[in-house]
């Protein structure tokens, strides 16, 4: 990774990291949609799919926004987070068991990116880019 010299750099290797960070939580939802059993998670992960598939768009405006070409940053702590995601699957003996361990770990995940989006909306903000802080507030919103 290249230093970052200033805010808006920081900025935008943000934006970068959590476009890889939806792109990667998308693929694994929808799997996570086909190992969860109870009717009602099935309903709540294809609401966060929909949440998913609308921060994509939002994340890409803002790319457009600033004139840079959407790309995707690699984000190890997404990774992590799925592929912990898929091992409490993987080991639960029972279906209750795996869909309370698909529950927590999804958690997870929606921590890291209110985390992302709020941090992103502050720089937006202290960069005066009100439009995007507005976007990154309404993505922050979705996820909580």
């Amino acid at each position: 990774m290249k230093h970052i010299t200033n805010l808006s750099e920081l900025f935008i290797e943000n934006i970068k990291k959590l476009y890889f960070a939806e792109q990667q939580q998308l693929k694994a939802m929808e799997l996570f949609f086909e190992d969860a059993n109870a009717y009602s998670l099935k309903t709540a992960i294809h609401a966060y799919i929909n949440t998913k598939e609308e921060n994509i768009d939002r994340l890409t405006h803002i790319f457009y926004a600033v004139d840079i070409t959407p790309k995707a940053q690699k984000c190890e702590i997404i990774n992590s987070l799925v592929e912990n995601c898929r091992s409490v699957i993987s080991h639960a003996a029972e279906k209750h068991v795996s869909d309370a361990g698909l529950i927590s770990t999804i958690q997870q995940i929606n921590h890291f990116n209110i985390a992302g989006y709020g941090t992103v909306a502050s720089y937006a903000r202290a960069l005066n880019k009100t439009s995007l802080s507005r976007l990154m507030h309404n993505a922050l919103k979705a996820e909580k």
